[in-house]
């Protein structure tokens, strides 16, 4: 096996996507990448045996999950004098009505204060399973965890001992995440997709989604000649969700700024980078220093990629978060 190369797998409905890293954790070289569309999980089959066809050796494997019909995510707090293990099962089972037994879970905890903040997360076990079983040939899976663990660890190399308000956005949702010294804090599902802010735009805009598309990275909350002050605010009404979104997990730090200190600033990640300044439009808006932000620049780009073929996938920040997983 090559110890120097790790696999990343991205599975969500309807897409799974891998990268292939080699080097050391900071700053790796990509070397090569796959993408594919699935309709059933048993295509994923298929989509590994392309893979270690391609493979010369047999390589360390992560795989990170988003399903919003299988992988249940939430944020607790208990007192440090209670049974975290028992809480969460207990929690878990009354937020999502779900069997435990059916049901693999997994959790992570943070001291706050007088309380302990505990992420947790749980997947079918019988989902688990076939993908264990899926994943096999020269792929030799060390962990499966969900894209929000991904997305902290990434944020984390690029922002050590920060705590950091980030906002991934994706093409059909958006989570909010409070991330600090490796631990998740708070996480947050909001209804902003770049799927209703180029189609409401192209609306009031009266062109096409391509052009659409091009107006928001070229001028996106820029004041452009001839563009009717509507455009803007749609715009606006659309960004809505992910501002009060931000809005409430900033409100909520503040209201206990003893146990979770300051926000040092606004990530935003994703599709929504897509446009123009809206990270000044989020800074004015919220007043705390905002940044665009890629975990891809956490890598280097090997021979016979280019930026251009990466950013087509979906998943390309997740994917770099998971191999950054110290694997063994």
């Amino acid at each position: 096996m090559d110890i120097s190369a790790r696999l990343s797998i991205a599975v969500t409905d309807g897409f799974v996507e891998a990268l292939l890293i080699k080097g050391q954790p900071i700053k790796p070289v990509i070397t090569d990448a796959w993408v594919k569309e699935i309709d059933r999980d048993i295509e994923i089959k298929d989509f590994v045996k392309e893979l270690s066809q391609t493979l010369k050796d047999p390589v360390a494997t992560v795989v990170t999950f988003h399903s919003p019909s299988s992988v249940h995510e939430q944020l607790y707090m208990y007192g440090k004098d209670e049974n975290v293990k028992v809480n969460i099962y207990r929690d878990l089972k009354r937020d999502f009505d779900i069997e435990l037994k059916e049901n693999w879970v997994s959790y992570e905890s943070a001291v706050c204060g007088d309380n302990i903040c505990v992420y947790a997360g749980c997947f079918p076990i019988s989902k688990g399973n076939f993908y264990y079983r899926a994943f096999s040939g020269k792929l030799r899976v060390n962990a499966f965890e969900t894209f929000t663990i991904s997305l902290k660890r990434g944020i984390y190399h690029l922002y050590p001992d920060e705590t950091v308000l980030a906002c991934m956005t994706y093409k059909n949702y958006s989570k909010i995440l409070l991330t600090k010294n490796r631990r998740i804090l708070a996480v947050k599902d909001i209804k902003f997709s770049w799927d209703e802010m180029v189609n409401r735009t192209a609306e009031v805009l009266k062109k096409s989604i391509p052009d659409t598309i091009s107006f928001l990275r070229t001028s996106g909350f820029e004041k452009a000649d001839g563009v009717d002050d509507s455009v803007y605010m749609t715009m606006a009404d659309v960004l809505d969700p992910l501002i009060s979104g931000l809005q409430s997990v900033y409100d909520y730090v503040k209201s206990a700024k003893s146990v979770f200190g300051s926000v040092d600033r606004v990530v935003l990640m994703g599709d929504v980078t897509n446009i123009r300044y809206v990270d000044a439009y989020v800074e004015r808006v919220l007043d705390l220093e905002t940044k665009k932000s890629y975990l891809f620049d956490l890598a280097d780009i090997g021979e016979g990629l280019t930026m251009d073929f990466l950013k087509t996938m979906k998943f390309l920040d997740v994917l770099v978060g998971a191999s950054m997983r110290r694997v063994r």
